[in-house]
């Protein structure tokens, strides 16, 4: 397998993968009458975002035993859930939808996948370099 099919394979399957959750909870918070429980289920979003860039990054890095492949990934990743979110909120809040909202979006998700993509990185480096901490 080629590395850019392994970094669009892993980023693309992460970022849909991301985004699905990410709409999951969107409809969920809509439909939740309860504040706290709207602000429970961000924090889901926002951390499943997180783990699975990571794990995405973490695996190319491993396999390719390349740091700019995992991180990569992650840009992947988080370029196809921003993406994704761009049109969620086409379809759901056509009226509001600025461009200001639509840097936003694919900016947010973009440093939240690359945040994950390097603690990604760094383990799966490790790992690869067989190094342990004593």
């Amino acid at each position: 397998m080629s590395v850019g099919a392994l970094i669009l394979g892993w980023g693309v399957g992460a970022g849909m993968t991301a985004a699905l959750v990410s709409i999951l909870t969107r409809e969920l918070i809509r439909i939740t009458q309860n504040a706290d429980l709207g602000y429970a289920l961000e924090i889901v979003d926002l951390v499943a975002t997180l783990a699975l860039c990571l794990w995405a990054a973490y695996r190319v890095t491993g396999i390719l035993r390349q740091v700019r492949a995992g991180l990569e990934t992650a840009v992947v990743a988080g370029l196809v859930t921003g993406l994704m979110a761009i049109a969620y909120n086409s379809l759901r809040h056509p009226d509001t939808l600025t461009s200001t909202l639509v840097v936003y979006l694919l900016a947010l998700n973009i440093v939240l996948s690359s945040s994950g993509g390097v603690a990604g990185v760094w383990l799966g480096n490790r790992r690869a370099s067989g190094r342990r901490d004593r």
